[in-house]
């Protein structure tokens, strides 16, 4: 025996979080510009490639939030599928650490692990 203590989630959960978070954005990017824009996200693109005053006024459905982030976003990095849909990754990869925190809140640290370990490989989630 080395005199070292095992390494467990409990005491170190950050390691394998890292890994689950890789793993979400791995998987998230893997494909996101194999497919043409579905319908939504075709208006998406209209109402956010136009100039800032069609993003900031939307539809009366939808706030204006995210075709003001989107618009400032495709002027960043083009307005191609994969840089349009790469937004959304965003909030995807973040409810996967959110997911984490609240199972280890609610359960313990590796109820969490696995809950985000699952919404990290999610399709639902993914797509």
């Amino acid at each position: 025996m080395s005199g070292v203590a095992p390494s467990h989630p409990e005491r170190h959960p950050l390691i394998p979080l890292l890994v689950i978070v890789a793993v979400a954005i791995a998987l998230r990017f893997l494909l996101i510009g194999r497919e043409g824009l579905w319908l939504d996200e075709a208006a998406s693109w209209f109402m956010a490639s136009g100039d800032l005053q069609r993003a900031l006024k939307a539809e009366p459905t939808n706030p204006p939030l995210y075709y003001t982030m989107l618009f400032f976003w495709i002027s960043w990095l083009g307005p191609g599928e994969a840089a349009m849909r790469s937004l959304s990754v965003l909030p995807s990869v973040a409810g996967v650490v959110v997911t984490w925190l609240i199972g280890r809140r609610l359960i313990s640290v590796q109820a969490g692990l696995i809950a985000a370990g699952y919404q990290a490989i999610s399709t639902f989630h993914i797509y």
